[in-house]
Parts: C-alpha cells; sequence; structure tokens
C-alpha cells in the first residue's frame, strides 16, 4: 500500500488552515463592520459575517482532516460532543410547533456553534510546538489593543450611535461601542485582553493600562465587574495581590473622574438596565416553564416572542438562563459538567490565563449573554489550544473520545452499550 501522497496532501491542508486562521484573525477587530450586506433566503434576522464564512470553512477542511486520518479530536471533544447533541435534541422537539424556514434559521445559529468548536479542534491540530502557541497569546493581545484603537476612533468620530436604533441597536451616546456597537461585548474582549497582558516589561504596563482605560470608557458595570473577578483568580492563583488592588483603584478613580455627559449609558447608578435585565430573566423563566426537559429550541427565542428582527429578541441577558430556556434542564447539566472539566483540566496544570479568562467570561455571561457571542467563542478556542496541556490528550482520536462521552453521559445511557459496541467495531 503506497502512503506516500498522505504527508504532502496534509501539508497542503495544514498550509491552507494555517492561513483561514490567519484571515479569521485579521477580521476579528472588525466585527460588526465584517457584517455582509446581504440576508439569506429572505430571512432578515439572520446575520452573515466574513469572519463566520471564514470559520464554516476552516471547519470543513478540518472534518476532511478528521475523516481521512490526518487530524485529532481535541480534549473536551466528548463533552462538546454532549451538548451540541443536547441542543440539537431541543430543535429537533421544536420542530412541532416551527415552520420549516423558522427551523432551517435556528439549525443555521447551531452550525455556527458547532462552527467555532470545531475552530478549537483545527487549532489545537495547529498548535503543536510553544513558538506557535506563544504567537497565538501574542496575536490575542495585539486584537485586543486594535480592538481598543478602533474604539477610541468611534469614540471620537462617532460617539453618538442613537441612529442606529433602527437597525436593532440599542441607544448608546459618549461611550466606546467599537466595532462591536455594544459596550459590553467590547468589555469582555478588553478584559480577556487585560488578563493576558500583566508583565513587568515598560511595554506590557503601558499596553495594560491603555486597554484598562479604554474598558473604563465603554461604562460597562459587568465589564468592572469581569475585569475583578478575572485578577481575583490572577491574584490568588499567584499570591500577588497587586493584579486585584490595581484593577480595583483604577475603577474606583473612573467612578470618580470619568466623564459624564447627558445620557443615560453613562451613569454608573442608572437603574434602567437593571430594570430591563430583571424583567428579562422574569420572561426568560416563564418560557422555561412551557418546556423545562428540552427547553424551546436552541435559538428560537425569537420565534417564540414573535421578533425576529430585534437582536435583543434573540436571547437571554443571562448565558445560563439561555441555556436552561433553549435546552432545557438536559442541555445545562451537561454544559455545566463541561465546565468542570475544563476547569479540572486547566486547574491541574495551573494554568492562570485560562482559569481568569473563564471566571471572568461565566460572570459576564451572568448579566449578558457572552458565553454564545461568537467572537467571545472564538477567543476562548484560540486561548483553550494555546495553553492546554498536551499531555492531557496523548494518544486521543475520534473513537476514544466518543467511546468516553458514551461512557461518561449518565443521560445517554439508554442504548449506550449497543452504540459503544459499534464504535469498538
Amino acid at each position: 500500500m503506497d502512503y506516500g501522497p498522505k504527508a504532502p496532501i496534509q501539508g497542503n491542508m495544514t498550509r491552507l488552515l494555517n492561513w483561514l486562521l490567519l484571515g479569521y484573525l485579521a477580521l476579528f477587530p472588525f466585527g460588526q463592520l465584517a457584517r455582509l450586506p446581504i440576508t439569506f433566503f429572505d430571512s432578515p434576522e439572520v446575520s452573515i459575517y466574513l469572519t463566520d464564512l471564514v470559520v464554516v470553512l476552516i471547519s470543513v477542511i478540518y472534518l476532511i482532516g478528521i475523516w481521512q486520518g490526518k487530524f485529532k479530536w481535541p480534549p473536551l471533544a466528548g463533552n462538546i460532543l454532549g451538548f451540541l447533541l443536547a441542543a440539537l435534541l431541543s430543535l429537533s422537539a421544536a420542530s412541532f410547533w416551527l415552520g420549516w424556514r423558522e427551523l432551517f434559521v435556528s439549525f443555521l445559529y447551531l452550525i455556527r456553534l458547532a462552527s467555532y468548536i470545531l475552530l478549537y479542534g483545527t487549532v489545537y491540530n495547529l498548535a503543536r510546538n510553544k513558538p506557535t502557541r506563544k504567537t497565538l497569546l501574542n496575536s490575542l493581545i495585539l486584537l485586543g489593543v486594535v480592538l481598543a484603537v478602533f474604539g477610541w476612533l468611534q469614540y471620537i468620530f462617532l460617539s453618538d450611535i442613537r441612529p442606529l436604533t433602527i437597525f436593532g441597536w440599542d441607544e448608546h451616546y459618549k461611550r466606546i461601542v467599537g466595532t462591536f456597537l455594544d459596550p459590553n461585548f467590547t468589555a469582555i474582549i478588553l478584559v480577556l485582553a487585560l488578563i493576558l497582558t500583566p508583565g513587568v516589561k515598560t511595554r506590557d504596563i503601558l499596553i495594560w493600562l491603555f486597554l484598562f482605560v479604554t474598558l473604563l470608557f465603554t461604562y460597562s458595570r459587568s465589564g468592572y465587574g469581569a475585569i475583578l473577578i478575572g485578577m481575583s483568580v490572577v491574584s490568588w492563583m499567584t499570591r500577588k495581590p497587586v493584579f486585584l488592588a490595581t484593577s480595583l483603584l483604577l475603577i474606583l478613580s473612573g467612578i470618580l473622574f470619568l466623564p459624564r455627559p447627558a445620557g443615560e449609558g453613562v451613569r454608573l447608578s442608572r437603574t434602567t438596565s437593571i430594570e430591563l435585565r430583571l424583567q428579562n430573566w422574569q420572561e426568560a423563566l416563564t418560557i422555561f416553564k412551557s418546556s423545562p426537559l428540552l427547553g424551546v429550541g436552541f435559538d428560537t427565542l425569537r420565534y417564540v416572542r414573535q421578533d425576529s428582527l430585534s437582536h435583543a429578541a434573540a436571547g437571554v441577558d443571562n448565558s445560563i438562563l439561555f441555556i436552561l430556556v433553549t435546552t432545557g434542564v438536559i442541555g445545562l447539566v451537561i454544559f455545566l459538567s463541561l465546565i468542570v472539566r475544563i476547569w479540572i483540566i486547566f486547574g491541574r496544570k495551573r494554568e492562570i490565563m485560562v482559569l481568569a479568562s473563564l471566571s471572568a467570561v461565566i460572570f459576564h455571561s451572568m448579566f449578558t449573554n457572552s458565553l454564545f457571542y461568537p467572537w467571545v467563542l472564538g477567543w476562548m478556542a484560540i486561548l483553550f489550544c494555546a495553553r492546554i496541556p498536551r499531555s492531557s490528550a496523548a494518544g486521543m482520536n475520534a473513537r476514544k473520545n466518543l467511546s468516553r462521552f458514551l461512557r461518561d453521559t449518565p443521560l445517554l445511557a439508554v442504548g449506550r452499550d449497543s452504540l459503544g459496541s459499534k464504535v469498538k467495531s
């Protein structure tokens, strides 16, 4: 049997994936500006971004590589597959009340989620040595800096984005909302960049201060809380309270000295957003009661609320509630087991950057659906691959991952033995 062609084919595939990953990183800081001005199947609620198209293409090539035995499944593949199956099951149950077009649109968003998860698998296979993983971390920091620069350009030249409310965006005035057109999502990316930046070199300190001041001008209270949570983890694990103390001091200074132009959004004592968020949570719990086991279907909330155009109608201002409402108790249990598994893997090796970032995102997701924000998913996928302990995945392949998933998931106990026998065959 001739094995000669495999090496060059794999090399070509790897080079193509490297170029596509570079393209994704280049498009990342453009945020909503990378949105294509087209509708998909006459569905205005479907937003198509260049970043999503690149990630989907990366995922397809990665799956081809998996099929041909050229790439491996990454660690956590079984746990992630479990959540995707729960989301698919919930969406299948929703087919009894959704029309085919609504079901197709919701399925597209599930495909997007799966694509970003496959991005994690792709980068895991590409980042095989320490120099590559270090380059990935530096790239993330650079993305944070570029995003901050774009944020200041928006603040200077387009400080009033209230006219964009006709396109479904929230009213914001004299705040850094950046290319995401949302101060909260801009804030969490800045927080994640800040967590990766701490250092003793003058350059690192200047970058950190620049990012932090940019974060302050988002006036995002969830962003302020996220950086405090992240730096608390860093201080606790390094036994250096200076990180938390510095962050707390800068936030207190910001509260005292940040400019207060006219507008509700820049008042840190504002209560309107709190009241709206509480209403959002109460509505989500009411919807959950209608289908507690499987949920109403992944990403079908816009149809449950009968509002397909508003950006807010598609989600819940709390990622845990979003999972509970859309995938039910089954999906939430599997998702929480995934989070625990992530914490165990990275906790054993004391991967401070990952644990601090994960803690910050989880806290932030209690007030905004940031866990499922595509740019957060992409960031965390790259960060995981840059820091994941390689020994935890030694010898792991597709069959072993699937077998582990079937063995460790009690909710799939029915039929598990028969499926397991097929995997072995």
